[in-house]
């Protein structure tokens, strides 16, 4: 379809590397989940004049769900609600961590001080350009606002430039506010139609205010001239995605020709709205019962790492002949402060060059992991507030110690294991960290540094996630 393309990326666009020990662990890319479901606007019908402006695309990296998921299915499936919300974030700031920036190169976006700055050089043409930050966790609006003020609109003498908020699914099912000179679209596509509602005589310097805002059945699309007092544009019946969103702040241009170079900038995100925490990493659970992963997991993007769901556990493989880091990584962000996250390793290598882990990488680098190796239990903690590293192996074999389980109170780090009949969880070490452990991802990590020529595969197998007799 027409619109802004493959620009804007998925999870895995702007991830850095993260602390692991000798190599070991994950990077910390994963992509975006998609697939539609059905929403019914109050529009009459779809209007195909309407312009594809919103917002970019979603990358080459887009998946659908292998057992037709959707939105609504991921809230009909009995999963716990999804974590965090549009207000749990409240700077613009590009950190890799809690926003992704697209594209990946050139130098378009720049965030200083809470305030994000998109930056176009003058063109004659020459195709599409989108640029911004995507909130890296998906989010919900339910019964929240999501606001931000555009301090710099675009250049009147810019026709084809488009600045624009967007709140989506996927890129058949999203809703947003985009604006040109002298024009407001209320954007909305669901299943792929689009629903556009164009607001008429829009002021972009008086109206520079914009908010997304969730009540009861409704969405209502608004604008302000100063935050306080807001203006209905538009409104819809709650689309099925509200728990379930990608946020997106940008700018783009459908033909790159643009008259003037320019900046578009938005500031004072959320402002005067209380900030949501993200909700606590024992929250979620999985016990991986359907036949393909779920909505609550990115996988390894490696061409080398199949990740399957199959016979209620989660199959993690790569072959051995390949230095590799297999994968699967929470697509939301949780606190583990005051909390806690455990999972079941039902199968692990046993090769002692190869880990079979729960590991968390948090908001300030911190990476802990607990698992297999070498058929014992091991440790490891690299804490980049104070830049200590610990590293325990447990003497003792693993003795059937098949739960693991890591926490944090009191300022530490806490590692447990237990067997399956054992019924109480037994402390097998502890990590002092200063990191607040308040913004973490969990993933299930299978990775190995030595190679292995003999055409063999490693395979890991995780269970109940969260979940405990």
């Amino acid at each position: 379809d027409a619109g802004p393309g493959d620009l804007a990326p998925g999870r895995d666009a702007g991830a850095t590397d993260v602390a692991q020990p000798d190599g070991e662990g994950p990077d910390s890319a994963a992509p975006d989940s998609a697939a539609p479901d059905s929403a019914s606007p109050d529009s009459a019908a779809p209007d195909s004049a309407a312009p594809d402006s919103a917002a970019p695309d979603r990358a080459s990296t887009d998946r659908e769900f292998l057992d037709g998921g959707s939105p609504e299915a991921a809230a009909d499936s009995g999963d716990s609600p999804r974590c965090g919300t549009v207000q749990s974030y409240q700077l613009f700031d590009d950190d890799e961590f809690t926003w992704y920036r697209y594209p990946n190169e050139g130098n378009y976006v720049r965030t200083s001080s809470g305030q994000l700055d998109i930056d176009f050089a003058a063109a004659a043409g020459g195709g599409e350009v989108w640029a911004g930050l995507q909130m890296a966790s998906r989010t919900s609006l339910r019964e929240r606002t999501l606001r931000a003020r555009i301090a710099n609109p675009v250049d009147p003498e810019n026709a084809s430039l488009r600045a624009y908020l967007l709140f989506e699914f996927d890129r058949d099912n999203r809703v947003g506010l985009t604006a040109g000179p002298g024009q407001l679209v209320a954007a909305v596509r669901l299943q792929g139609l689009e629903y556009d509602q164009t607001v008429p005589g829009y002021d972009q310097n008086a109206l520079r205010w914009w908010q997304l805002r969730h009540l009861g059945d409704r969405l209502y699309f608004e604008t302000s001239a100063d935050g306080a007092l807001w203006q209905e544009v538009h409104s819809i019946t709650t689309p099925d995605f509200i728990d379930n969103g990608l946020t997106y702040f940008g700018a783009g241009t459908l033909d790159n020709s643009l008259t003037n170079a320019d900046t578009i900038s938005y500031a004072d995100l959320n402002a005067e709205l209380d900030p949501d925490p993200w909700c606590p990493a024992s929250s979620r659970q999985d016990g991986f019962d359907g036949q393909a992963l779920g909505v609550a997991w990115s996988p390894s993007p490696a061409s080398d790492c199949e990740v399957a769901v199959s016979g209620s556990a989660l199959h993690l493989r790569a072959p051995a002949i390949v230095s590799t880091s297999c994968f699967v990584e929470s697509d939301a962000i949780y606190r583990l402060a005051d909390s806690s996250v455990s999972v079941r390793v039902l199968s692990a290598p046993a090769e002692n060059s190869v880990y079979t882990n729960l590991a968390l990488r948090t908001a300030h680098s911190t990476w802990i992991q607990l698992g297999h190796h070498d058929n014992h239990l091991y440790a490891y903690a690299h804490c980049q507030g104070s830049g200590s590293r610990d590293t325990w192996s447990d003497p003792e074999p693993l003795a059937g110690r098949d739960r693991l389980r890591v926490s944090h109170s009191g300022g530490k780090i806490h590692f447990w294991a237990r067997s399956e009949a054992a019924l109480p969880w037994v402390e097998v070490h502890d990590f002092t960290c200063d990191d607040p452990f308040d913004a973490v991802y969990v993933l299930l990590t299978l990775s190995f540094s030595e190679p292995d020529a003999s055409g063999s595969w490693h395979h890991a197998v995780f269970d109940d996630y969260n979940l405990t007799p």
